[in-house]
């Protein structure tokens, strides 16, 4: 196999870095009309779909109905919806399925220490590393309806997700840390 990334190479981390770093900071605020929502639809799409399914694992009524960005009133862009209702839970249920975004930062994490593990074509290696920045970005993609009503249980079930991912979570960041700094770590 022909390889282009090395085994823990600085270079992902430095790409994903820069990726996030230009996203932000560049192309939100200069892209034309709509084009940087576009760009952003698969991290919208699995959003989305993480509060569907999550949703009807835990025997709410749930429908998407959006999944296109569209302006609001207020000015501000919508890039999808999901519409539940009879969470089995009653406020717990319902905070899980708010909630549920958040998972991709520990599923990223693991993805990432698996994209690193091993040398990788160029090819291979940034479709890969494309598939752990949508997962970040649609765990980051928060807006106020997913958050509203969380409260204390939120809270609570934003530690369950952290705890019980915290040890892959760490497990990446130091795997990024050590290769954007070629620190040599195992």
């Amino acid at each position: 196999m022909d390889t282009f990334f090395d085994a823990h190479d600085p270079l992902y981390a430095w790409l994903a870095l820069g990726w996030l770093a230009l996203d932000h900071f560049v192309l939100a605020r200069r892209l034309p009309g709509m084009t940087w929502h576009w760009l952003h639809w698969p991290a919208a799409l699995l959003h989305e779909l993480t509060h569907f399914l999550t949703a009807i694992a835990l025997g709410a009524d749930a429908r998407i109905t959006s999944l296109t960005p569209r302006h609001l009133p207020d000015g501000t862009v919508q890039m999808g919806q999901c519409t539940t209702a009879g969470p089995v839970g009653g406020h717990f249920g319902n905070v899980a399925i708010k909630l549920a975004p958040l998972a991709w930062f520990p599923i990223a994490a693991v993805l990432a220490g698996y994209v690193m593990a091993e040398p990788r074509s160029l090819l291979a290696g940034l479709g890969m590393l494309g598939a752990v920045i949508v997962m970040i970005q649609a765990g980051w993609m928060t807006s106020d309806t997913d958050l509203r009503g969380t409260h204390l249980f939120g809270l609570l079930a934003i530690t369950m997700l952290v705890t019980t991912g915290f040890q892959h979570a760490v497990l990446g960041a130091q795997g990024l840390l050590c290769a954007s700094f070629d620190l040599g770590c195992p």
